[in-house]
């Protein structure tokens, strides 16, 4: 049958609510609804309702913020997804699903670009558990995380129907786990799913619950920013995802992200649904481990010196610019222009890297030296880096006092600059903040700029 939309009106608030009751329930009775979720023919019961969601869980500034904060570029292609996890038949099958992991957020090189980014990640995370938790109707700190996955589904993105925690298959129309099968998460109670940008930039990719008869899409709900979908984890609630697409404009041939007119054009970005996709077990397992952030600057910066002096592949600092605050977007903005400056002051002449160490890198066509943009809790460090010590061409350097002058140049326009309508711009709207003299100090570093 044909499947029943959640329209935005229908999802306002709660969708179903809670059972009605004056007190909270244990891991016990939640494990007791499971179990009776299901009749005898595979029909869902009052016990647990399936289809469950809030909207506003996350504010539309923390929406913002995990948007900006990791550029689609972070995105490893099937991370925390065990390659095991699903059967190799179509039961769960998934594609072109990126994410990051803990491990992977914590790092300032994979993950969010200061400490206090990636701790406001774990509050975002904390209050997602506990709305999880309380939605189930369960009592406080009933639910403990077992993963956390921020994730990307791009183009042709999809999640066959599937439980959480065991393999099922179909048997006279109803849903059973296949006992043959062990399922490497069989401990998981409950999963959690927010939106985190809405089908303004991309279409399809509606979460759904499927059908218990047929496994097919029963009830979808469309993406919608700080959206959540919560459900307990096993065959009581088969779920997917439907294919992520591009917006198509129906008056021309183009294809653009937000469906609007045809000078979209120059904003044509590939179609991209952004979620925090969260696993629970009961408060009897153990919980996942959330690593301490790696101090540093994302990048290699050298503060010992007898350190670098015994490594010679050790970077060279060129300068160091205190700051007053730098926002998530940052180093989003700084990737772009370093992608401008490819080809200046010819054809090829840098090219942009992001390696494991250095996640904003201008390597020199010569190759004969790089320079790297780390982006620390106070300050932002540029570091030469050399394969083993060895001296950069003459070339490279004068380049690189030209590129570094003109790096400096956009900074102070990100820190002081006016908007493109010619009006001052609000320091909260900033995504960088400096001292008055932080660029005239750091330009002290290079040689003098030529005429």
């Amino acid at each position: 049958s044909r499947p029943t939309a959640f329209l935005v009106a229908a999802f306002v608030g709660n969708l179903i609510a809670v059972a009605a009751t004056s007190s909270c329930s244990d891991s016990a009775d939640l494990h007791r609804r499971i179990s009776q979720a299901l009749s005898p023919e595979g029909r869902p019961t009052p016990s647990l309702n399936s289809l469950r969601g809030h909207d506003n869980v996350l504010s539309p500034d923390d929406c913002r913020f995990l948007r900006e904060a990791i550029a689609p570029s972070q995105y490893v292609a099937g991370s925390g997804y065990n390659a095991n996890q699903y059967s190799t038949s179509e039961v769960g099958k998934r594609t072109n699903i990126a994410g990051l992991e803990l491990s992977q957020l914590s790092n300032p090189t994979t993950g969010f670009a200061t400490k206090q980014e990636y701790e406001r990640f774990l509050t975002i995370r904390e209050r997602i558990r506990r709305e999880t938790e309380r939605s189930l109707g369960l009592c406080p700190n009933t639910l403990k995380i077992d993963f956390t996955h921020l994730a990307l589904k791009g183009k042709g993105g999809q999640h066959a129907p599937h439980a959480d925690n065991c393999f099922h298959y179909f048997e006279n129309g109803r849903p059973k786990c296949d006992p043959h099968q062990p399922h490497p998460y069989s401990t998981r109670v409950a999963a959690s799913i927010v939106f985190i940008n809405d089908n303004r930039s991309f279409g399809g990719g509606e979460f759904y619950w499927a059908d218990h008869e047929t496994g097919d899409p029963a009830v979808l709900v469309r993406a919608k920013e700080g959206r959540m979908t919560y459900f307990t984890a096993g065959i009581e609630n088969l779920h997917g995802a439907l294919p992520v697409v591009d917006v198509r404009n129906d008056d021309s041939d183009e294809t653009c992200p937000n469906g609007s007119t045809s000078d979209c054009d120059a904003k044509i970005t590939s179609p991209r649904r952004l979620y925090i996709a969260m696993w629970y077990v009961d408060n009897t397992e153990p919980a996942e481990i959330v690593p301490e952030y790696r101090n540093g600057d994302g990048g290699t910066a050298t503060t010992d010196k007898s350190a670098a002096r015994d490594d010679p592949n050790a970077p060279t600092k060129v300068m160091e610019i205190p700051t007053k605050t730098m926002k998530a977007g940052l180093r989003v903005a700084l990737s772009f222009f370093f992608l401008s400056l490819q080809n200046q002051p010819s054809k090829g002449s840098w090219r942009f890297v992001q390696q494991d160490n250095i996640p904003l890198g201008m390597v020199f066509k010569d190759e004969s030296a790089m320079f790297s943009i780390g982006l620390r809790e106070d300050s932002i460090v540029i570091e030469r880096h050399t394969d083993n010590g060895k001296r950069p061409s003459l070339i490279y350097q004068l380049q690189e006092s030209v590129a570094l002058h003109k790096v400096l140049d956009e900074l102070h326009e990100l820190a002081f600059g006016k908007g493109d309508d010619g009006q001052d711009i609000d320091d909260e709207d900033r995504l960088l903040l400096l001292h008055e003299s932080a660029i005239e100090e750091a330009r002290k570093k290079l040689p003098a700029r030529g005429a």
